[in-house]
């Protein structure tokens, strides 16, 4: 009767806490990062076909290229997910579960089966996908390494291009003072459409000094360091060229990578406890003040009903 009553409970507070944040922006949690040489960060190392992820300070393993398939001195060149699956492409024609991939497609792996997300025979010879994000519309968004024409439309590589069934100019990287000797070799683009994006080569934009290690955030028409490779650890000659970012899924508890009624039914059960700090176990603590109120039940409420936890 207790527990029912608690879960009534929660589940009325949860409602007007959804009302309360479905108009707020989630913030980026997660970075996802690889590098184009094998790296070591502290005593971790990381090969060029890795995919590590940055959170509190630390870098961790995500992905081990090794484990999917992928041969050793290949490179994955795009990163980022797509309704909870991983999208990728390589630099190298590669091989995986017996189908050839080359570096113009864009690769999508459900967990267990690699497909293609993004044919890419349209794509001339020679040049390859070197950075992606797809858009809550299911358009997809990417960079070539070098100028192409598509469509009958010039692309350069300081270019994001959005294919929907055709190619169109997303972000203009000489419309934006992106250098034309600069190469957009990763990306991610938010739900709001702040973009976050990587450079091959250190540059100079409207002022802000970026190098090939960084990631800079484009929102509001204007340029802002987001991420500081080199206070972060990232070593001299190596180049981020794949990223991407998620907003961090607080409330999936059971890891089946969304978050609905069954990990409600768990934040329900820790609801009003007070005694977190000393027993360790609230798994609806989010904010580590060592209780369960309703601060953590309004960072429950902004990730009811998400599907795409990594």
């Amino acid at each position: 009767m207790i527990a029912k009553f608690r879960m009534t409970k929660v589940v009325s507070l949860l409602l007007g806490a959804i009302l309360t944040v479905a108009s707020s922006s989630l913030s980026f949690a997660e970075i996802f990062l690889s590098p184009d040489i094998p790296i070591t960060i502290g005593s971790d190392p990381f090969e060029e076909r890795d995919v590590m992820y940055f959170k509190d300070s630390s870098f961790l393993p995500y992905i081990s290229g090794s484990k999917l398939g992928i041969l050793k001195g290949v490179n994955i060149d795009a990163f980022g997910f797509s309704e909870g699956k991983i999208i990728f492409s390589v630099d190298i024609p590669t091989t995986l579960d017996g189908v050839t991939y080359t570096e113009r497609d864009l690769i999508l792996y459900d967990g267990t089966n690699f497909s293609k997300l993004l044919d890419g025979s349209a794509i001339p010879d020679g040049a390859r996908i070197d950075a992606a994000t797809v858009l809550s519309d299911g358009s997809i968004v990417f960079s070539l390494d070098i100028p192409v024409t598509l469509g009958g439309l010039s692309f350069k590589a300081n270019d994001l291009i959005r294919y929907n069934g055709s190619f169109t100019l997303y972000f203009s990287g000489s419309g934006h003072n992106i250098p034309e000797s600069a190469n957009i070799d990763g990306v991610y683009v938010s739900p709001d459409g702040e973009i976050l994006f990587s450079l091959d080569i250190p540059c100079s934009l409207n002022g802000l000094e970026v190098k090939d290690k960084d990631i800079v955030k484009w929102s509001n028409g204007s340029f802002s360091l987001y991420f500081d490779g080199l206070s972060e650890r990232i070593p001299l000659g190596a180049d981020l060229d794949a990223l991407s970012s998620i907003e961090l899924c607080e409330g999936d508890f059971n890891g089946d990578g969304d978050v609905d009624g069954s990990d409600l039914a768990i934040f329900a059960a820790d609801f009003g406890r007070t005694d977190c700090n000393l027993t360790g176990d609230c798994e609806g603590d989010f904010d580590g003040d060592g209780d369960v109120d309703g601060s953590d039940l309004a960072i429950f409420a902004a990730d009811f009903g998400r599907t795409d936890c990594p």
